[in-house]
């Protein structure tokens, strides 16, 4: 009987104590893709200009464009997934490509740059960016471009 007793009586003790303690929680500060949303741009300033606008919703409209007018354009998906490494990326879904974007925004890499998100293209892009760094030439930074 004593020890029925002592189990209610440790059960009532732990129970009080856990509600005086507050619960440890894990806050999540950035939804997956909060702060990406918005006009995004890359390119030269001749030949090769690349708007992108990621809107709230999931979509995307990408259009390049150079000295001669329009050379391509991209509309579709998007959405903020984390490979294998926990390093987070935009994949694109195309739903239409035209000239120039046909093939050419597929995966981008998500990084930093001066406390700014940057957008860093893989493949023979990403071999630019690794041997230059950030530019507007090498990665799409959030329009307006911010000079620090």
């Amino acid at each position: 009987m004593k020890t029925v007793h002592l189990v209610v009586l440790l059960l009532a003790i732990g129970t009080l104590c856990a509600c005086q303690f507050p619960k440890k929680t894990v806050a999540v500060s950035n939804p997956p893709g909060e702060g990406l949303t918005g006009k995004w741009y890359r390119g030269d300033g001749l030949g090769m200009n690349i708007s992108l606008v990621l809107s709230t919703g999931g979509s995307y409209e990408a259009v390049w464009s150079g000295c001669l007018g329009e050379y391509g354009s991209a509309r579709g998906s998007w959405v903020v997934e984390a490979d294998k490494t926990g390093v987070r990326h935009v994949r694109f879904s195309a739903l239409e490509e035209k000239g120039t974007m046909a093939g050419e925004l597929t995966d981008v890499e998500i990084s930093e740059n001066r406390g700014e998100p940057i957008l860093v293209p893989l493949g023979k892009d990403r071999k630019f960016f690794d041997k230059y760094g950030p530019s507007q030439d090498s990665c799409f930074q959030k329009w307006p471009l911010r000079r620090k």
